[in-house]
C-alpha cells in the first residue's frame, strides 16, 4: 500500500507518495517516489480525494511495471537485459561475449542513470575505444629464462605445474617453447613457482586500439539495451 507524507515549506504544501515494490541486486527493497502538489483552489476534501486517486494509480503503475524509474543506472538495467536474454534462450557464448563487452561499457557509463545518458557520452566512449592503450588484456608475455631447467630445479614436471596452477598442459608447453602467452597466464605461472613475473618473463605491451569491428560490437550492445529500456 502506498505511503503518503504531507510536506509543508515556503513553496507551499505538497505530498510525497512512496511505494515499496521489488528488490535490487543486493536484496534491498526498492522504493519508488512521486510528489504531487495540489492546485491552490482545491478544498481539503478535493485534495484528499484526488490524492487517493493519484496514489492508487501510481501504485498500480509500479506493480504493473509501467512507471518510469528515474534512478536506475545503465549497469543495473544492462544486467537485467542480459539475464532476460539468457532466460529466453540466447546462446551461452553470446551472453559471455556481451558480459565481456559490458566490462568496458560499464566503466564508462554504467554509473549513469538511464535517463541521463546523452549522445555525447556515447560518442566520447566510442572515441576512447579507438585510442591506443585501451586494451587491458592485450599484453603478452614471453619466457626469458630456461623454464625446463627452472622446473627441474624445483622438482616439478610440466603436468605438475599445470595441476598446481590450473593452466592447461598445452599452454605450459607454449611457455616452455618461448611462445607468447597472455600476461594473466604468466602472472599465475610465476605466482605458482613463487617467483616474480618480471624475473622469468618479458612483458610486451599491446598498444594497438580496438578494431572497428569490436567498437561496433560495443555500440550494438548499448543500442540493444537502450532500445529495450525505451520499450
Amino acid at each position: 500500500m502506498a505511503n503518503i507524507r504531507k510536506i509543508e515549506n515556503k513553496k507551499g504544501i505538497s505530498y510525497k507518495i512512496t511505494v515499496t515494490h521489488g528488490r535490487d541486486i543486493n536484496g534491498k527493497q526498492i522504493r519508488h517516489y512521486h510528489t504531487w502538489t495540489p492546485p491552490d483552489k482545491m478544498t481539503p476534501r478535493q485534495v484528499e480525494r484526488e490524492l487517493n486517486i493519484i496514489a492508487v494509480e501510481f501504485e498500480r503503475k509500479i506493480v504493473d511495471g509501467f512507471a518510469i524509474d528515474n534512478r536506475q543506472s545503465f549497469a543495473a538495467y544492462a544486467d537485467y537485459v542480459l539475464t532476460l536474454k539468457e532466460q529466453t534462450g540466447a546462446k551461452l557464448r553470446t551472453i559471455e561475449r556481451y558480459r565481456e563487452l559490458l566490462m568496458r561499457i560499464n566503466e564508462a557509463i554504467g554509473h549513469k542513470r538511464l535517463v541521463n545518458i546523452r549522445p555525447q557520452h556515447l560518442n566520447a566512449f566510442y572515441t576512447n575505444l579507438g585510442e591506443p592503450g585501451i586494451r587491458k588484456d592485450g599484453n603478452k608475455a614471453v619466457a626469458c629464462v630456461d623454464i625446463t631447467a627452472l622446473l627441474k630445479g624445483k622438482g616439478l614436471s610440466r603436468n605438475k605445474l599445470s595441476a598446481l596452477s590450473g593452466i592447461s598442459p598445452s599452454t605450459i608447453s607454449a611457455i616452455i617453447k618461448g611462445k607468447r602467452v597472455n600476461k594473466a597466464v604468466a602472472d599465475v605461472a610465476a605466482a605458482t613457482l613463487g617467483i616474480k613475473v618480471s624475473a622469468i618473463f618479458t612483458i610486451k605491451e599491446n598498444s594497438q586500439p580496438l578494431s572497428v569491428k569490436t567498437i561496433l560490437e560495443h555500440h550494438r550492445l548499448i543500442s540493444t539495451i537502450l532500445k529495450q529500456a525505451e520499450k
